[in-house]
């Protein structure tokens, strides 16, 4: 009876733990590619990159560059359906530092309710540096939000003139 007791108390204990712990969102990293993919005809496949993030009690911002090359279009797909609300991806085309940097592009969780698939297209000459510069605001840790996330960045690029 003492083991049934103990048994009890500590059911109910674990269950009452993971009732309060935060959500963590769902990672698949495949079904996010795969809607990405899906935005990049007829553009040709470039890179990928994936990002996975743990939030801290401060906001973070990581910066991740692709390589951009003349005579080229490109079009930059980010998916950050499995991020936290209050991630915002921006686009640059200089890097962090760099005087007279504006974007070129920003979508948040909150303008894309429906997809949070957001992409954009430049040419060459919409960056100095043969790369464009992401950067990524994640809002600081929460007990009501998920504690993890991730996205997926695609890039595809096309000629200027006729597709070969």
């Amino acid at each position: 009876m003492k083991h049934l007791t103990t048994f009890l108390v500590s059911l109910a204990f674990a269950a009452t733990a993971n009732a309060q712990a935060p959500a963590t969102a769902a990672c698949d990293i495949q079904v996010l590619t795969d809607s990405c993919r899906a935005r990049l005809k007829p553009f040709h496949y470039n890179a990928i990159n994936t990002l996975h993030v743990n939030l801290k009690s401060i906001q973070q911002t990581p910066e991740i560059n692709l390589p951009a090359m003349p005579g080229m279009i490109y079009r930059v797909i980010v998916n950050i359906s499995s991020m936290p609300q209050g991630t915002e991806v921006s686009i640059y085309n200089v890097p962090k530092g760099a005087k007279k940097r504006s974007a070129l592009y920003t979508y948040n969780t909150d303008s894309l309710k429906n997809s949070h698939v957001g992409f954009f297209d430049f040419t060459e000459d919409a960056n100095r540096y043969g790369r464009i510069f992401i950067d990524y605001t994640i809002p600081e840790a929460n007990p009501k939000i998920c504690a993890t996330g991730c996205a997926v960045i695609l890039s595809g690029w096309e000629t200027g003139g006729e597709e070969q």
